[in-house]
């Protein structure tokens, strides 16, 4: 569990007690943790960066004075070991201890505050910003998804594909917008969404979609 002020607790679940590890960043807070191909977990701190945790210990990557002080919000890893990181102050590729930042030279915006990192099934990764739009790169460049659904104006709190390879954009102030076939549809109060930001998203073994929202459950 990744908790505000309180680093990583872990539960046992077999008593429900609730434990903090005895080493990492304790007191911190966590924002992001993800699996890591290799065993453990990746761990991203706000304004203390990233660590992966092998279930005992934390351990630091090479480059981490690069990223040490950087507030973290998500992380996510390929299928190729490359570690990508969201944060406040852009992009970042982390690879056999090479750190790389991507700002707008790179065809990310200018300004980039990374909220949310998605890996779609064609391997591309969808970039959701809090300070609106979405980004996809493939093949090397970053295209910048703007014009349609709200996708410029809102934040973007989170992304999902679902098992049709539609991807799945919750938004701060734009509802929910369903990407299909390259089209953006927007999802709100008149399909049924309650009027609240839409926080995450996760889909259920039977294909239904699950939302949640600030405030309106």
């Amino acid at each position: 569990a990744a908790t505000h002020g309180s680093g990583v607790l872990i539960v046992d679940t077999d008593t429900g007690a609730f434990s903090e590890p005895l080493a990492g960043r304790a007191g911190s807070s966590v924002y992001s943790i993800a699996p890591r191909s290799a065993g453990g977990w990746w761990v991203g701190y706000g304004g203390q960066g990233v660590q992966w945790f092998d279930g005992t210990r934390f351990h630091d990557l090479p480059g981490s004075e690069v990223l040490g002080r950087l507030h973290v919000n998500t992380v996510i890893e390929t299928d190729d070991e490359v570690l990508w990181i969201g944060a406040r102050t852009g992009l970042y590729r982390a690879e056999s201890g090479r750190i790389e930042q991507y700002d707008e030279q790179a065809g990310l915006p200018e300004d980039a505050f990374v909220q949310s990192l998605m890996i779609d099934r064609s391997s591309r990764l969808w970039v959701g910003l809090d300070n609106g739009g979405v980004v996809r790169h493939c093949a090397g460049r970053f295209d910048y998804l703007v014009g349609t659904g709200g996708l410029a104006q809102a934040r973007i709190n989170h992304l999902a594909e679902d098992a049709e390879g539609n991807v799945w954009v919750s938004t701060g102030g734009s509802g929910l917008i369903q990407m299909r076939q390259g089209l953006a549809r927007p999802l709100t109060e008149k399909q049924g969404l309650p009027d609240f930001p839409v926080l995450p998203i996760v889909q259920g073994a039977d294909g239904a979609m699950w939302f949640g929202t600030f405030g309106g459950g």
